[in-house]
């Protein structure tokens, strides 16, 4: 079974390499600049025990960006690796995700 579930995160890997090489590079990394510094900001707040405004602005982020056409993109590419990216859905993201708090992550 074990070795099942790793010759599927492998797949599920080269799937997702392959999809995310398909999007245009330099929308790509704009949009990975735009999500590491808002990563760094909530991993901060995490740390500082602040909670609320770290699912804040995880929320912001994602519902700032649930119409970018590099950010629909890159959740397509996710959801052919479910075993790797967490899933969730923009329109009820509230911060969570498989009910772990952004900080818990």
């Amino acid at each position: 079974m074990e070795l099942r579930k790793a010759i599927q995160s492998v797949q599920e890997a080269a799937y997702l390499q392959q999809c995310i090489q398909q999007i245009d590079q330099a929308k790509l990394q704009r949009f990975r600049r735009k999500a590491e510094h808002t990563k760094v900001q909530i991993e901060t707040l995490c740390a500082n025990g602040e909670r609320l405004p770290a699912s804040d602005l995880a929320v912001t982020f994602v519902r700032l960006h649930a119409e970018n056409q590099t950010a629909l993109q890159v959740k397509k590419c996710t959801e052919l690796a479910p075993g790797i990216v967490p899933q969730f859905s923009v329109a009820t993201f509230d911060g969570s995700v498989n009910g772990r708090h952004i900080c818990d992550l």
